[in-house]
């Protein structure tokens, strides 16, 4: 990530960790899964994947180390949102995939709410499934990926 991105979102290590347990709502409807490690958030994630149609990919969400997190699923692209929720509400960080791309794809938010991602901040499927892991355990932001504020 350049210094003048990093300057402007701030620094990853910008996350405060506390003690709550990490929840993770997959749809409007579903209430909220306590997730305790990450073998328990990939398992999950994979349950979700699999309610997933070709053309009705969703997106679900993750609170965890006083961040909001939101990941695309059911697609062979993503892409990954943080926003720190706790003490205060923080600008929205979306990852960056393809800074030139001008299009996008649709997933629909925890099932219901149509979404268009824009192309370029979609990641390979796996690489945000990555990111999204190495925020849960760590409670800090990859610096493998460039991120922009929304």
């Amino acid at each position: 990530m350049n210094t003048a991105n990093q300057t402007q979102l701030g620094d990853p290590s910008d996350s405060p960790k506390n003690s709550a347990p990490a929840l993770l709502r997959l749809s409007e409807t579903d209430p909220a899964v306590t997730i305790g490690t990450c073998q328990e958030l990939d398992q999950m994630l994979h349950k979700a994947q699999l309610r997933c149609a070709p053309d009705h990919s969703l997106v679900v969400t993750l609170y965890v180390h006083g961040h909001r997190l939101e990941i695309g699923l059911g697609l062979p692209q993503s892409f990954v949102t943080i926003q720190r929720c706790d003490p205060t509400p923080g600008p929205i960080l979306i990852s960056i995939g393809n800074a030139r791309a001008d299009w996008g794809v649709v997933f629909f938010f925890r099932g219901w709410h149509r979404t268009e991602v824009p192309e370029r901040n979609l990641l390979p499927a796996s690489t945000a499934r990555q990111v999204f892991r190495e925020f849960f355990e760590t409670g800090l932001r990859s610096t493998n990926i460039e991120w922009e504020a929304l």
